[in-house]
């Protein structure tokens, strides 16, 4: 949302989230069908994100370990 310059990104996320023990797959994606202004692409990506999928640098930082 940051890379399109959605107005208050973090603010919408956190609004969202806000007194959730957990959000569901629906949730998730009706979260992501609100925000207007997205490229259709983005969207997309974004509905196809999952905890499996998005684990950002994490294997790569604990093979670093290793070398330590």
């Amino acid at each position: 949302m940051r890379k399109y310059e959605y107005p208050n990104p973090y603010e919408k996320l956190k609004d969202f989230t806000r007194g959730k023990a957990q959000v569901t797959k629906s949730e998730y994606l009706e979260f992501i069908d609100s925000l207007k202004g997205l490229p259709v692409q983005e969207i997309k990506m974004m509905k196809e994100l999952t905890p499996q999928k998005y684990i950002g640098y994490a294997s790569v930082m604990a093979k670093n370990l290793l070398k330590y």
